[in-house]
Parts: structure tokens; sequence; C-alpha cells
């Protein structure tokens, strides 16, 4: 069978959104200000850093999410926002350039969040 694979890529001003909107005790307070970048944890591989800086731009922070969390809370905002979602998809969070995406995958034997 074939593999199909869909990608959703949330800028920074949109994942920034999907936190808020989840508001989950499992992710961390948020600093104030804007997120510039999200990369893997070099330390600890399924965590993801989310890197803000202040609206003033005086100061630059960090905080570090679980890939499992992320995932729940772009899932539940591609719901909310009638992104469509396929239950039998294997989903992946990955990132590509600064920004973080929800993979889609139908077909294949990948790990799934």
């Amino acid at each position: 069978m074939p593999t199909e694979m869909r990608r959703v890529v949330f800028s920074n001003e949109e994942l920034l959104n999907a936190i808020n909107f989840f508001n989950s005790s499992a992710v961390p307070k948020l600093p104030e200000g804007k997120i510039i970048s999200a990369s893997i944890d070099p330390d600890e591989k399924p965590n993801i850093i989310l890197r803000f800086i202040s609206y003033n731009r005086d100061e630059e922070r960090k905080i570090v999410i679980s890939t499992d969390n992320l995932g729940a809370i772009l899932i539940a905002y591609c719901i909310k926002s009638k992104i469509p979602m396929s239950k039998k998809a294997k989903k992946a969070i990955k990132i590509i350039g600064d920004n973080v995406s929800l993979e889609l995958v139908f077909g294949s034997n990948q790990i799934s969040l």
C-alpha cells in the first residue's frame, strides 16, 4: 500500500495560540513575549525547546515541552480550528526550520505519538 503524508506547519504565532488554547498543567508557564524558534532538545531528544523573546526585546527565555504534550496540544488545536485530522493516521512532531509541524502518515508502520 502506498504511503500518504500530510504536514501541517505551525507559524510561531499559531503555535503560541495553540499552547494558550490548551492551557494544560503539563505545559510550563509561558514567558511573556513571542516564540522566535523551536528546536529538538539535544539532551532530551523527545522534548522540544521553544525560545521566546520579550515584547521589548531585552530578554530571551526558553521552555522545554515534551513531544507527547505538544502533540496533544496541536491535535486539539487542529480539531478546534477544523483542520482535518484522521484518527487512523500515524502522527509525529517534526521541526521544519524554526517551526513545529504535525506530520500525518497513512499506510505506514511509522511510530506514532
